[in-house]
């Protein structure tokens, strides 16, 4: 899968779930900090895919106008095309995640309360367009 790091291979196959309380910075493992997501940008693309460790996936880490859970189901569909090898990362995932950042759903207020939140219709097209094999950014 690209040139990421690994949180590691486990001897059988694994996943791995974290329980993030607010965005301060979740660990997976006691010494594996991901980053810093206590700012007003989350850089991870479609609010899922960590630019470092292509095997570690975040689910409904978004501020939905509406019920997140059909977006939420949309992210794990992607998710599960990327765990088969149906989808790619972006081959400069930091510069995806860059157009990501600079290209939000709607002009929300700059402040923390408003760093995860996407407009519903929005983030679902550009979801669906992952999944169905296009490029959202």
């Amino acid at each position: 899968m690209g040139a990421g790091v690994s949180l590691g291979k486990p001897a059988a196959p694994a996943i791995r779930i974290a329980r993030a309380a607010g965005r301060s910075g979740p660990r997976v493992l006691p010494s594996v900090r991901i980053g810093d997501y206590s700012g007003r940008e989350v850089p991870l693309y479609l609010k899922i895919f960590h630019p470092r460790f292509e095997d570690l996936f975040f689910i409904g880490l978004f501020q939905g106008q509406g019920c997140i859970w059909p977006l939420a189901d949309w992210q794990g569909k992607l998710v599960a095309r990327a765990l088969l090898g149906a989808w790619k990362r972006p081959a400069d995932m930091d510069a995806a995640i860059r157009r990501e950042l600079e290209h939000p759903d709607w002009a929300f207020t700059d402040s923390l309360r408003h760093a995860v939140e996407v407009d519903y219709h929005d983030f679902r097209k550009r979801l669906v367009m992952e999944v169905e094999g296009g490029r959202a950014f």
